[in-house]
């Protein structure tokens, strides 16, 4: 942790770090990735549609109010999953306060997208969260390197973020290891539903190291 950032800035070229520090536009610079549907994005206090048209607040609100269900949350300066809401039509609530409520809170920075719905291998670990693989790579003179671990959402959470879930290393092979750790470091060896994590295999795991490399 100490020297996390030190490192980074000496193996990543500045240029494309400062680009990808927003959030809100990596479904733009990385079209060729199929990221979670955006309906509406803001950058510096500006929103706009999917399509990056500029749009007004009330466009804004006419757009997310029409969804029943959708992830805002901020686009820059993110850490443990702070400020990610999960939005959803309630009967007896006026959809339209919800969402301005929620535009508010996320400041002039933020992105609302579509809810997933994840392969059934994953998400019967945690079903109420979309649980990630975090893939790590480093690229020196035409070699790459990587490692992965898997992020699953603890009991009733629908973020992944290590502050509420586990995270488990990955062998080569898209195997989990038999360990894995929460956020305090404490050791556990099955999922809040009880499915051990040793030797389950990740679906797709050679598809998924294939387009990291690419």
């Amino acid at each position: 942790t100490l020297w996390t950032w030190s490192i980074l800035e000496k193996i990543n070229p500045y240029d494309s770090v400062v680009s990808l520090q927003n959030k809100a536009l990596c479904d733009i610079y990385l079209s060729q990735i199929p990221f979670p549907k955006v309906y509406v994005r803001c950058i510096d206090g500006t929103m706009y549609d999917h399509e990056m048209h500029p749009i007004d607040l009330n466009e804004s609100i006419g757009i997310l109010q029409e969804i029943d269900s959708f992830i805002i949350k901020p686009s820059i300066d993110t850490l443990c999953g702070q400020g990610v809401l999960k939005i959803c039509k309630e009967q007896n609530m006026e959809h339209s306060r919800v969402v301005l409520d929620a535009i508010k809170k996320s400041g002039n920075n933020f992105i609302a997208q579509e809810l997933l719905k994840q392969h059934e291998d994953i998400s019967r670990l945690n079903p109420t969260s979309i649980n990630t693989c975090r893939v790590t790579t480093i690229y020196i003179n035409g070699k790459i390197s990587y490692s992965v671990a898997l992020k699953i959402g603890k009991k009733d959470s629908f973020k992944d973020n290590w502050n509420s879930s586990y995270f488990i290393g990955v062998d080569p092979n898209g195997q989990l290891k038999s360990s894995g750790y929460d956020f305090y470091l404490n050791k556990v060896q099955q999922t809040d539903n009880g499915i051990i994590f040793g030797g389950l295999q990740l679906p797709c795991f050679e598809k998924m190291i294939n387009a990291v490399q690419e």
